[in-house]
C-alpha cells in the first residue's frame, strides 16, 4: 500500500517559462512519501520535490533522498513515470496513476 504524507515546505528557484524562454522564481514544494513494496513489504519515507505550478508541462519532479532498499530504476520528470526499484527486484512508480486520479479531488 502506497501513502504519503506532504510537508508544509517550499523554496523558491530559478526555472524558465517554457512558453515564453524567459527565466522566472517559481516555487518547489518538497515533500515525504511513505513507499512501501508490494512484494516484500520493504518500507520508509522519500524525500521529493517539484515545482508547484499547474500551467507548466514540465513539473521538475525530483527525488531527493530514498529510504534503504529503494533504487532508482528510470527517472523522470513525472511522478507516475519515475520507476523505482526495491532490493527485492520489484519495480513500481513513484506514483501509481490510480494514486494520482484519487489525489485530484
Amino acid at each position: 500500500m502506497l501513502g504519503s504524507t506532504f510537508v508544509a515546505m517550499r523554496s523558491y528557484v530559478r526555472a524558465k517559462d517554457s512558453s515564453t524562454g524567459k527565466s522566472t522564481m517559481a516555487i518547489r514544494d518538497r515533500f515525504s512519501k511513505k513507499l512501501t513494496c508490494p512484494q516484500c513489504g520493504n518500507s520508509g519515507f522519500a524525500e521529493a520535490s517539484e515545482i508547484d505550478d499547474a500551467k507548466r508541462k514540465n513539473p521538475d519532479f525530483k527525488v531527493d533522498q530514498l529510504p534503504r532498499g529503494f533504487f532508482v530504476q528510470r527517472s523522470s520528470v513525472h511522478q507516475e513515470t519515475f520507476m523505482l526499484k526495491c532490493e527485492c527486484g520489484r519495480k513500481f512508480p513513484f506514483r501509481s496513476l490510480a494514486e494520482a486520479a484519487a489525489g485530484r479531488d
